[in-house]
């Protein structure tokens, strides 16, 4: 492309060449970044599956805490469930276990009900990453009953 320019200078353009070339450097560049916006997207899905099944196990703990904080410990009890998040099947497995304070040997024992004493949950969440590889997160937590303040070794309170 030739241009005039005042006084008959001529004023090159680009040519049909320059633009070719420059076009296939920006094609091949844009094939070079594709796998990595592709891995940064594979990062990014898992990282979100992972805090998906942080919330999930933080979710059943409060609610198990709350049964505990409510003094209804007869509903505090071992199961499973499943929960579909995100085109994600997650697993979700609580374990309700109970132990009392065995003063002569100074340590908490199992306990075959839950009395009052401690309880440990084991919440364990699974599901199957974009990999197809399974993956699974474990939270666990102790409970202790507090006695109510309306009665004591001292006799009701006011």
């Amino acid at each position: 492309m030739r241009l005039t320019a005042g006084k008959g200078r001529m004023i090159r353009g680009f040519g049909l060449i320059e633009v070719m070339v420059a076009l296939v450097l920006i094609a091949v560049m844009a094939a070079a970044l594709l796998p990595l916006s592709q891995h940064a997207l594979s990062v990014s899905r898992e990282g979100r599956q992972r805090e998906v099944a942080l919330r999930l196990a933080e979710s059943k703990l409060d609610e198990l805490r709350h049964l505990a904080q409510q003094n209804q410990p007869q509903l505090m009890t071992s199961g499973d469930s499943t929960q579909r998040v995100m085109e994600t099947e997650f697993s979700l497995d609580w374990t309700v276990s109970a132990f009392h304070w065995s003063a002569m040997q100074q340590g908490w024992l199992p306990a075959t009900a839950l009395d009052g004493g401690k309880t440990e949950v084991l919440v364990t969440v699974v599901w199957i990453d974009g990999h197809d590889q399974p993956q699974s997160f474990s939270l666990s937590s102790a409970m202790v009953s507090l006695p109510t303040l309306t009665a004591g070794p001292f006799g009701r309170r006011l």
